[in-house]
């Protein structure tokens, strides 16, 4: 039985949209359940999967157009996901307050709002 290289190709591309994973981390993920051998590791990481059909796990595409570009702005700005959550829990803990976490996210109050809402959060001023 021999290697289909385009056909291993095309299958792992759409495993690697499934999981949304870069086909590296893929590679590295199988390889550490002792799924494939690093001979097929190597193979896998060598498959680049094109621009047009990745997908960014920070800009899900269940997102509102609206949303997405002010996840993509935040994105720009050096802010990720799990940043502006931990900011977020920090501030729902009572850590700090709403004040503080517009200074963390270099927002005005009034985008924080917004921010909140785009990540289901909710910032009370005045509490």
């Amino acid at each position: 039985m021999s290697f289909d290289l385009a056909l291993f190709s095309s299958k792992l591309r759409r495993c690697r949209k499934q999981f949304e994973k870069s086909t590296e981390a893929l590679a590295n993920a199988l390889k550490s359940a002792n799924f494939i051998s690093e001979d097929v590791e190597r193979r896998v990481k060598a498959v680049r999967v094109p621009k047009h059909l990745k997908v960014d796990p920070e800009l899900p595409e269940s997102l509102s157009f609206g949303s997405r570009q002010r996840r993509q702005e935040l994105l720009k700005r050096g802010l990720s996901n799990f940043y502006v959550g931990l900011c977020f829990d920090v501030y729902e803990q009572g850590f700090i307050s709403g004040g503080r976490v517009a200074e963390m996210l270099l927002v005005s109050k009034y985008e924080l709002t917004e921010i909140a809402s785009i990540y289901g959060r909710t910032i009370r001023y005045g509490d």
